[in-house]
């Protein structure tokens, strides 16, 4: 790869232990432009909302935002020593605000385990004022701030 490449996107990317186990399988990585050696600078969890049933808890759960967070018996799945990741909400039916209610709702149910810092829960982001579902949360975590991006998309069906 050349160092004049464009930002780099990996779908499904797998992380492998010393034995050759996986340990984890991240939906989205996407690596920078101008660098030598690929490291990881975005990680992204995606799941589905709204299918009918509102999957904020999985959203939230140990595959998905817990993924971010380190715990008292191991460190984080996903972008360990990073200062952010994301989270991609497909909302099945369309129903974005029913979505963003059920993950805000979830989210403050789990502040503890999420390590949320105390101004941590979930907000709009301000870079995007016109998309009023799109978020972040901040964490605390032992090693510093981490924040969690969460995009919204509604699904259509043709």
């Amino acid at each position: 790869e050349r160092e004049e490449r464009d930002w780099f996107c990996v779908p499904e990317a797998p992380d492998w232990n010393e034995q050759g186990k996986e340990i984890s399988r991240t939906d989205i990585r996407l690596y920078p432009p101008g660098r030598k050696r690929r490291s990881v600078a975005f990680v992204m969890e995606s799941k589905r909302l709204n299918t009918p049933a509102s999957n904020a808890a999985v959203y939230v759960g140990p595959e998905g935002m817990m993924c971010f967070v380190p715990t008292a018996a191991a460190p984080a799945k996903y972008a360990a020593g990073l200062p952010c990741g994301a989270m991609l909400g497909y909302v099945m039916d369309g129903n974005v605000a029913r979505a963003h209610l059920a993950v805000s709702k979830a989210i403050k149910k789990k502040k503890v385990a999420l390590l949320l810092a105390p101004d941590g829960e979930y907000r709009n982001l301000p870079l995007l004022k016109s998309h009023k579902w799109h978020g972040e949360t901040r964490h605390s975590f032992q090693d510093g701030r981490f924040t969690i991006y969460h995009v919204l998309l509604p699904v259509r069906w043709i």
